[in-house]
């Protein structure tokens, strides 16, 4: 399902929109997990940016009044708790997307195992060989900078 509502222009709505576009293909819980999670991505992060836009006007109109300050702490912890709260959408979006693939052969890592750098893609594919889009999106996330 698309974005019905406007997004910041520094948001990837096409590529967004790709994913989430997918799901008509599908219809169990763990989807449903994943949709939900990357539709609050969206949310999450437009509220960030919002937040961010009230804080940058706030500290240019420098002021030291009370009630400006209260904007900028109310602006400073918003962009912080979506922002946030935007990455744990996004890892809850990849956990119901891994619990698709269980059937295939993923198993969660042993407790104490440390973190790899495979590529997620080849652990998602066999299970999701209809969604490039995703597994490609995650490993391009996933790579270091």
């Amino acid at each position: 399902m698309p974005l019905v509502f406007q997004m910041p222009a520094t948001f990837n709505t096409k590529s967004y929109d790709a994913v989430a576009g997918l799901g008509a293909r599908v219809n169990s819980q763990a989807w449903r997990g994943f949709t939900n999670g990357w539709h609050a991505v969206a949310y999450r992060f437009r509220g960030a940016d919002e937040a961010s836009t009230r804080f940058s006007q706030s500290m240019a109109r420098a002021s030291l009044d009370n009630s400006e300050r209260y904007e900028q702490e109310e602006a400073l912890f918003s962009f912080c708790f979506n922002a946030l709260s935007a990455l744990e959408c996004f890892y809850f979006a990849a956990y119901h997307l891994g619990a698709m693939t269980q059937q295939h052969g993923v198993r969660r890592a042993p407790t104490g195992a440390q973190p790899t750098t495979s590529p997620i893609t080849g652990h998602l594919q066999p299970g999701l060989p209809w969604c490039p889009v995703v597994t490609g999106a995650f490993d391009q996330a996933a790579a270091p900078p």
